[in-house]
């Protein structure tokens, strides 16, 4: 027996909870081939975190701007972003 959806008028859109910290401007375009930069991170949590989010960020990047490549490292206390050269 399929389910009856009922259609609801007037309940409010609840606000977004987030945990995100934002990073922020980053430098990624002002950078050349060779430079690098790194974001410091406390725990394992937040590198995860800030790894996906920073992949996300170079990602949208690279497809608007596909002379530029970086990538991005997981070091000990935190991740370095590198803008690497374009393979043609």
């Amino acid at each position: 027996m399929a389910h009856k959806i009922v259609i609801e008028k007037g309940v409010p859109l609840p606000e977004r909870i987030t945990s995100k910290e934002p990073l922020g401007h980053l430098p990624l375009l002002d950078m050349e081939v060779g430079d690098s930069f790194k974001i410091k991170v406390s725990t394992k949590e937040e590198m995860a975190k800030k790894v996906k989010t920073l992949r996300t960020r170079v990602y949208r990047i690279n497809k608007k701007n596909p002379d530029y490549k970086f990538s991005v490292v997981r070091m000990l206390d935190h991740i370095r972003i590198y803008r690497i050269e374009t393979k043609r």
